[in-house]
């Protein structure tokens, strides 16, 4: 869980995305330092059924994706101890916003981006690739077109008998 960053690989740590009431959300990127044009972003969101994890987790395949000459990224997110539902959604969704606006500066191509979670990390990546609203306001995200998405082991369906009387479901969402 603790590799050894390479050489050849850069680490960017610590990079706040959004202040939240002064709670900092940050992400960390991932590159080869051999990088001679744009690379493909692959970003890392965490599990731990919104409610514990953290942006490390992914840290074995951060840096070996890297070595393979993509870029990575992980990023943080409020979980449900700090805001319930929407709140981690609209932190992926902002994160994945910052990125496609900051390609420039850490040399990754936004037309090759996939978004790759795990278990409750798998669902806000499917929530932000698939183009989520908040219904309860009128801010408008922008679009931005995901080329893929990984969903290792996440929830899908929350309609279900199982997943409405679930606690981390009804812990996540509130009610």
């Amino acid at each position: 869980l603790n590799p050894s960053i390479p050489e050849n690989v850069e680490e960017i740590k610590n990079v706040e995305y959004k202040n939240v009431n002064g709670k900092s959300l940050q992400l960390d990127l991932y590159q080869s330092k051999n990088l001679t044009e744009p690379a493909p972003l692959l970003v890392f969101v965490h599990g731990g059924g919104w409610r514990s994890g953290k942006r490390s987790d992914y840290l074995r395949y951060l840096v070996d994706y890297a070595e393979k000459g993509y870029v990575t990224a992980t990023v943080s997110y409020r979980l449900v101890k700090d805001s319930i539902y929407p709140a981690c959604v609209e932190d992926v969704a902002d994160a994945v916003h910052w990125l496609f606006k900051n390609s420039d500066t850490y040399n990754y191509d936004t037309s090759r981006v996939a978004l790759v979670g795990g278990s409750a990390g798998a669902h806000l990546v499917m929530m932000t690739a698939y183009g989520w609203e908040n219904p309860r306001t009128s801010v408008k995200r922008s679009k931005h077109r995901i080329k893929a998405v990984v969903d290792i082991y996440g929830p899908v369906d929350m309609t279900t008998p199982y997943a409405q009387t679930q606690p981390l479901v009804t812990g996540f969402i509130g009610h």
